[in-house]
């Protein structure tokens, strides 16, 4: 149920606001989107609704709104915050969402605006002309399964790409740590020969080739993580802060995912040049030390 261009008052200000009413599901599906408050005192108690973000509304959690419908005064107290709703308002106008049951004490009104309905995957276009048949030419009738359908399949193709590039520098990350540690490992594999010279074992040669690996390892996801962080903030509230209100937060999952991506970019890189060095005998180390000499 809809309820368009609504005259409300908020601590003596006098706004517009287009009242829209949730049922179950809805209130369901907007988890996802609340920013602050509660949506189960908005879907449970009376004269209570919820807010939609506008970077320069008025309204926040907590106020009480008072809304004149044909010359009836109501309030309703806002219990929380959405970052977006699916339906658009103008930039002047608040978007007031509430249960059927306030929307109906507000305005007085029990007629849906919208009625949507969602099919089984099985349906067919004779159920669907069924559906159009009863409905008649009352009312409006919108069949949205292509265009679904078209937005679904954009949906993939930019997440295929997204996380297509994400997984090639992933891959670049892993290479580029495995031949830096083989490299270096070569380079001073006579200088490992005479350790072993004097005494080392290939084990505490193990430890030294890991103790490197980790080192940088450690040190490149210690200033990847600062100033990954740092640009991450910036571009998240330029991009999605500012326009929905969402707060940023430390992406705990994707730093999780990154550093498991480092730790096994360790273990790879380390397994190669050890396995070399373990079967390579002491003559063998000492002889790639010898252009260095010459």
């Amino acid at each position: 149920m809809f309820s368009y261009h609504v005259p409300v008052t908020v601590r003596d200000v006098h706004k517009t606001a287009d009242l829209i009413s949730y049922e179950e599901k809805q209130f369901g599906w907007a988890e996802d989107f609340l920013l602050s408050g509660s949506i189960q005192r908005a879907r449970e108690e009376a004269s209570t609704g919820l807010i939609v973000y506008k970077p320069d509304g008025g309204i926040a959690v907590g106020d009480t709104v008072k809304i004149d419908t044909g010359g009836k005064t109501a309030e309703i107290k806002i219990t929380g915050m959405l970052s977006t709703s699916p339906f658009h308002s103008d930039p002047d106008t608040e978007t007031i969402i509430c249960s059927e049951n306030t929307f109906r004490t507000v305005t007085g009104e029990s007629d849906y605006t919208i009625i949507d309905v969602q099919l089984l995957k099985n349906a067919s276009d004779n159920d669907v002309n069924a559906i159009h048949q009863t409905v008649g030419n009352r009312l409006i009738f919108s069949d949205e399964r292509m265009g679904n359908e078209s937005v679904r399949g954009i949906y993939y193709c930019i997440w295929l790409f997204v996380y297509g590039f994400l997984a090639v520098i992933a891959l670049i990350t892993v290479f580029h740590i495995k031949n830096g540690i083989a490299l270096s490992v070569a380079a001073r594999t006579g200088q490992y020969g005479v350790f072993r010279a004097i005494g080392l074992s290939t084990g505490q040669l193990a430890k030294m080739i890991i103790a490197e690996a980790v080192t940088c390892a450690v040190c490149g996801t210690a200033a990847g993580t600062v100033l990954g962080l740092f640009f991450h903030k910036i571009l998240f509230q330029l991009m999605t802060g500012n326009r929905w209100g969402t707060p940023w937060a430390v992406p705990g999952t994707e730093l999780a995912v990154i550093i498991s991506i480092m730790l096994f970019s360790v273990v790879l890189a380390v397994y190669g040049p050890i396995k070399k060095i373990h079967y390579m005998s002491i003559v063998e180390n000492i002889n790639a030390l010898e252009p260095l000499l010459c």
